[in-house]
């Protein structure tokens, strides 16, 4: 018999359980259907580790959607979301204790040599990056100078002090507009797939930031999961641009060169002078299928940071339009990630919902009086986003957006709208400048 861990305080005094309920040995705790009526017994049981049958995890999964659900539809916090957690299923074995909330991880220091870049007195001196213009100016200056690096990689340390010049620019621009950040690179996400890559790895870059640092991680480690969200996928730059444009099957060699990407961006990045053999790993492993499914408790710091990294890419992937592929609703990705596809609520995801909230800055909204509406701006609960109008409940454009506070009676968010059935162009400085 396999076993899933199931949270102590899944059991509730007086409500049915649909399932049984073993110990870590098998033994049969409480019987399917039993209501625990005691105080003292539930208390007894609540101190213990306590597991479910895989065979009978149907019933768990689906108490876990309905409970998503009711979250949601009660105007629960996203600090209430992100604590609604599970292990991941020990694969046909007992034994497989709870996961364990991974805020405050203390991940391996490196070397400061590591990290810090040669420095070359006769290299040439390199611009900064994002410090002129609007808000939507210097975030895709930003993002065209990564691409032109990505785009020109080669094995050289100058090309590499490009990389870390761009991503200085990034940190810089995050620290003070994350929301500004976010709303341009998911409305560029939805809208358009030019330049594909370096908008998905900016946008990578900026949610493994946000994410490590809401989570405590060290300086050191937010840094190199950044840089390797941004170096990832360095290898195939171009093809990853061409084949966002193309909507017919991938050809045997595309395959291979997709299939090999991750390999041959970590060589590249380490014939370019990257000895942070922590940076280069999460790069190597960013694609890796046994990874992936491993249980997050078993991961060592390093497979830790990967698996951050690939729900990242996964669901900036997901929101992203690509040939003639609709972007899938922010919304649908976003609650995708507290909950996986095995019905199990994943840590890593319930982070990112913290950071890029339910309605993700960029996406649409419509409002209980018809209103339809840009999100600017995650809000203290899930569904309650600060948004701009940008077309009234007459269905008419306005010339210029309202600020709403979605937490006001009369104005909350009643639906996710998709980017295909917006027909309103939205001016990007007339909107972050309401915030």
């Amino acid at each position: 018999m396999g076993l899933i861990a199931l949270p102590p305080d899944y059991l509730q005094l007086n409500k049915r359980i649909p399932f049984g309920v073993y110990d870590a040995y098998g033994r049969l705790l409480v019987a399917a259907g039993h209501c625990i009526g005691d105080e003292k017994k539930l208390g007894v049981l609540q101190r213990r580790e306590l597991f479910v049958d895989e065979d009978e995890a149907g019933a768990l999964r689906q108490s876990l959607h309905q409970s998503a659900s009711s979250l949601i539809r009660n105007n629960a916090t996203l600090e209430v979301i992100a604590a609604a957690r599970l292990s991941p299923r020990a694969p046909g074995h007992m034994h497989r204790p709870m996961a364990r909330p991974v805020v405050r991880e203390e991940l391996p220091t490196p070397s400061p040599a590591t990290l810090t870049p040669h420095h070359d007195p006769h290299a040439p001196r390199l611009p900064t990056f994002g410090r002129e213009g609007t808000l939507a100016q210097r975030c895709a200056t930003i993002v065209q100078a990564l691409g032109s690096a990505l785009r020109e990689a080669e094995a050289d340390p100058h090309w590499l002090r490009r990389v870390h010049a761009v991503h200085e620019g990034l940190r810089e621009y995050i620290e003070y507009h994350r929301n500004a950040a976010l709303y341009l690179l998911f409305q560029h996400a939805g809208h358009s797939n030019e330049h594909y890559s370096s908008h998905h790895a900016t946008l990578c870059t900026v949610i493994c930031e946000s994410v490590s640092k809401a989570l405590g991680w060290q300086p050191e480690a937010r840094l190199r999961i950044a840089r390797a969200a941004l170096t990832m996928n360095v290898a195939m730059t171009q093809l990853q641009d061409t084949l966002a444009m193309r909507d017919d099957p991938l050809r045997p060699v595309h395959k291979q060169q997709l299939a090999s990407h991750s390999q041959r961006s970590a060589d590249l990045l380490s014939k370019a002078g990257v000895e942070d053999e922590i940076w280069l790993n999460i790069v190597r492993q960013h694609h890796d299928t046994a990874l992936a499914a491993a249980p997050l408790p078993s991961l060592d710091p390093t497979q830790r940071m990967t698996r951050l990294l690939m729900s990242v890419d996964r669901f900036s992937a997901r929101i992203s339009r690509r040939g003639s592929r609709s972007p899938q609703s922010p919304l649908i990705a976003a609650r995708d990630l507290c909950v996986g596809e095995d019905g199990l609520p994943d840590e890593f995801g319930a982070a990112i919902l913290r950071v890029v909230g339910m309605y993700p800055p960029g996406s649409y909204v419509r409002l209980v009086n018809g209103e339809l509406a840009v999100v600017l701006a995650p809000g203290r609960r899930m569904n309650q986003p600060l948004v701009a109008v940008i077309q009234g409940s007459s269905g008419l454009a306005l010339n210029d957006p309202i600020l709403r506070d979605t937490a006001l009676p009369g104005r909350e968010v009643v639906e996710a709208v998709p980017v295909a059935q917006v027909r309103v162009s939205v001016n990007p400085d007339r909107a972050l400048a309401l915030t």
